[in-house]
């Protein structure tokens, strides 16, 4: 009975230790692994709760040319954290393919995860951030609402106008310009070809 106390003791200990050790915060020079993920000292981060393309993967430009989105937000995230050194990451989980999962912060203090998201270099991923990050998304959609706006009275153009040329309704037009509806790449693409 003895054994089996010591032996269960011991497990709960090790565990405990585990658990204590996979949640102290990963300090030091990060090394962009993709527009999601880094690496600190050998360890894998995943930056918890967005989504950035993968370093091979390729989007379309407004003309409808390729380029390599993938590399570009990488690229964008290793500036980021290049200007103040080094990264901090804050333990939430570890994933399926066993890498830790975390928040992660620049010397700075500014917080990576939110950046990548206001930058458009990731989205917010609400499966896994609870929407955390939501907020971030809606400034892009509001900016670029009124980028529409401005670029449409500039042209003296009304809303009912522009929507038939875009093929959508003029109350489309108008949650788009406010901000409320996200205007889709494509959609994005189609206003740019419309000349509008």
């Amino acid at each position: 009975m003895n054994s089996h106390r010591s032996i269960g003791v011991t497990l709960a200990l090790l565990l405990f230790a585990h658990f204590a050790f996979a949640a102290d915060p990963i300090t030091g020079r990060a090394t962009v692994i993709d527009g999601d993920t880094i690496e600190i000292r050998g360890e894998r981060i995943r930056l918890h709760g967005v989504d950035a393309p993968e370093s091979w993967q390729k989007c379309e430009n407004a003309d409808g040319s390729s380029y390599r989105c993938g590399r570009e937000a990488a690229q964008e995230l290793d500036r980021f954290l290049a200007e103040s050194r080094p990264a901090r990451c804050e333990f939430v989980q570890r994933d399926r393919y066993k890498r830790f999962v975390g928040v992660c912060f620049r010397a700075d203090g500014r917080d990576v995860n939110h950046w990548l998201v206001e930058s458009g270099n990731a989205v917010d991923w609400t499966r896994y951030s609870n929407g955390v990050y939501a907020n971030d998304m809606r400034s892009i959609d509001r900016e670029i609402g009124a980028r529409l706006r401005s670029t449409r009275q500039v042209l003296g153009i009304s809303q009912q106008i522009f929507a038939k040329k875009v093929g959508v309704s003029f109350q489309q037009i108008q949650k788009y310009e406010k901000g409320i509806n996200r205007v889709s790449a494509g959609m994005l693409v189609k206003i740019c070809q419309s000349k509008a």
